[in-house]
Formats: C-alpha cells, sequence, structure tokens
C-alpha cells in the first residue's frame, strides 16, 4: 500500500508519516506550494490530506474524481455549504478524529454503555492554553482559511467528543470573544443539553499560559470521572481502522461537529 501526503512538510503531517510508517505503509509526498494533482494519475492508494483547512474540500474532491480514496484533517470544510457537497460524493473519505481512538475514550464508552456511571447529568469538556503569534501570525488568523479559532480549527476534536458520546444536542448556545489582530475566536464557551435531559459545557482559551490543561469531565447519579486530554497520537489506529473498513469518521460524520462548532 501506498500513501501520498499532500502538505507533507507540516507539522501534523509529521504525525500522520509516523503513523503510516507504523503500520508498514510506504509514505510519499510534496509540499502545499507544489501542483499536487499532477501526482493523481501515480498508483497512490490513499491521498492523505494535511494543508490549511481552506483547501480541503476542493482538494478531496480532486480526488475523490481521480478515484482515489483520501484522508483529510479535521475540519472537513471552512463552511456548510462545502461540506454538505463533500457528503454526497461518491468513494472513501476519512476525516481524521483520532481522538475517538484514545484508550481513556474509548474504556469511557464502554462505561457508558454498560450504565457504570448511571444517568448521566452534566458533561464538562475544557481547553486551556497558549496560543500567541507563532501560531496566529501564519494563515490561522484569517477566518477565511481556517473557518474559526479555538473552537472551530484547534478544539473541534472536543465537539465531535460530546455528539459521539452524548447524542447530537437538542438544544446549544455559544459565545466568543475575537482579539483585536485576529478574525477568529480566541476564547468560547458553548452550554447545551443532549438528548438524554443531560447539560454540558465547553470552555474554550487560547489565553491560558502553562501547563496546558485539556480535561473531560463526566458526573452521572452513579458515579463521575475526568480524564485527560493530554496526548492526542492516535493517528496509527485511526488510519488502521480506515484501512480496514472499521468505524472511521466520515463526511456524513464530520459534518455535525462542524455544525456545532461554526
Amino acid at each position: 500500500m501506498k500513501v501520498f501526503i499532500v502538505g507533507i512538510k507540516g507539522r501534523v503531517a509529521q504525525r500522520h508519516d509516523m503513523a503510516w510508517k507504523a503500520l508498514g505503509v510506504e509514505v510519499y509526498g510534496c509540499g502545499s506550494n507544489i501542483d499536487w494533482r499532477q501526482f493523481l494519475t501515480d498508483d497512490y492508494d490513499i491521498f492523505d490530506i494535511c494543508t490549511p483547512v481552506y483547501l480541503h474540500a476542493e482538494m478531496i474532491e480532486e480526488c475523490i474524481k481521480a478515484g482515489k480514496a483520501v484522508i483529510c484533517e479535521k475540519p472537513l470544510a471552512t463552511n456548510l455549504e462545502d461540506a454538505k457537497r463533500l457528503i454526497k460524493l461518491r468513494g472513501k473519505i476519512g476525516i481524521v478524529y483520532q481522538f475517538r481512538f484514545n484508550p481513556k475514550i474509548k474504556k469511557l464508552r464502554k462505561e457508558l454503555k454498560e450504565g457504570r456511571y448511571g444517568e448521566i447529568k452534566m458533561v464538562t469538556a475544557n481547553y486551556y492554553r497558549w496560543r500567541g503569534e507563532d501560531y496566529y501570525g501564519k494563515w490561522e488568523w484569517d477566518k477565511f482559511k481556517s473557518g474559526g479559532g479555538v473552537a472551530f480549527n484547534v478544539c473541534i476534536h472536543y465537539f465531535d467528543l460530546l455528539q459521539w458520546l452524548f447524542g447530537y444536542p437538542v438544544e446549544f448556545q455559544s459565545l466568543k470573544t475575537t482579539a483585536k489582530d485576529i478574525e477568529v475566536e480566541d476564547n468560547y464557551v458553548s452550554i447545551m443539553r443532549f438528548p438524554n435531559g443531560a447539560i454540558g459545557a465547553i470552555n474554550l482559551s487560547t489565553h491560558y499560559q502553562k501547563p496546558k490543561h485539556f480535561e473531560l469531565i463526566v458526573i452521572g447519579t452513579k458515579g463521575s470521572t475526568t480524564i485527560q486530554l493530554r496526548q492526542n497520537e492516535y493517528h496509527k489506529d485511526f488510519f488502521k481502522a480506515f484501512i480496514e473498513d472499521g468505524e472511521y469518521v466520515t463526511p456524513l460524520e464530520a459534518i455535525k461537529s462542524l455544525k456545532m462548532a461554526l
């Protein structure tokens, strides 16, 4: 099996590269500034898209039209219009939400199904860290290119986990702030109600000094748990599920978190 990574020089692409190689897959690639379309006629089995968000939708479409299977980093697209177009494509597309493969999350999902915590009453997801000019000084500050900031581009994983574990919210409200030098949200708070009646909250900030603070808190009638989400290196398990036609995240599933984070 041969994988071609578009945007192979990026930080996230390096994690992809290591994960594919750990699975024994041959990896090739090019930078985002190269005419990547020239490689669509070659015999690569999977195209792995690790480019800025505003390029995702177009690249996914081009790959599917060329008959290639596609892995693409989150989020699916910068807007709902493009996302709805992508879910209609006929082809194999996986959107990378590797947090679902975190052993702690997999254990939690199993415990929830078994009723370990009783009736779930409240869920909170928190993400606090510092993101300065070294981060927002690139394309991430531009709403057109990134689709959004701490909620949409950085922490869309949290929205995915909550709707996956507890159901798509029946009520949802949010507030955010935008720093004067950027076009995207840098602080974000949302509250929601899940189908079973439980309430939830997501609190996100890129103004928090060290140490980083990432956690998921679940409170039920029979107990509670707090999961520290400091590690996110589970790409290998996601890629394996994709290769084996397992429970990887499709565009139809990925659009749920996109709707919540917009």
